[in-house]
């Protein structure tokens, strides 16, 4: 953990993946989510030009998340990024799950 509120997954995802091939342009790329990006990876994953996305699970704990689903999903089609909820989503669930619980007993110690 850096302490950095920017260095979700998915931005150190397309960080790295920009520096591997030496571009910023992902236009070949396909990025694998266990949950659906928040507002600032979403427009990451725009600017990028990621070709695909492939989600696990949908955030429903967090109101403010669903009410942007409707303008991540206009700018994912303008941009013409293939994306697919869904994908392994009891994998994905628990894995966040998982993740958050130890997050807290981290925290608690």
């Amino acid at each position: 953990l850096t302490g950095d509120p920017t260095q979700h997954a998915e931005i150190v995802a397309i960080q790295e993946a920009a520096k591997a091939l030496g571009r910023w342009r992902l236009y070949d790329c396909q990025m694998y989510v266990t949950m659906e990006p928040c507002l600032m990876c979403a427009g990451a994953i725009e600017n990028s030009r990621i070709k695909s996305l492939y989600i696990g699970a949908s955030h429903k704990k967090n109101h403010l998340v669903g009410k942007h689903n409707d303008f991540k999903l206009e700018v994912y089609k303008d941009r013409k990024i293939d994306y697919e909820f869904g994908i392994l989503e009891k994998e994905a669930s628990k894995i966040l799950t998982d993740f958050f619980k130890e997050r807290r007993e981290e925290k608690s110690k």
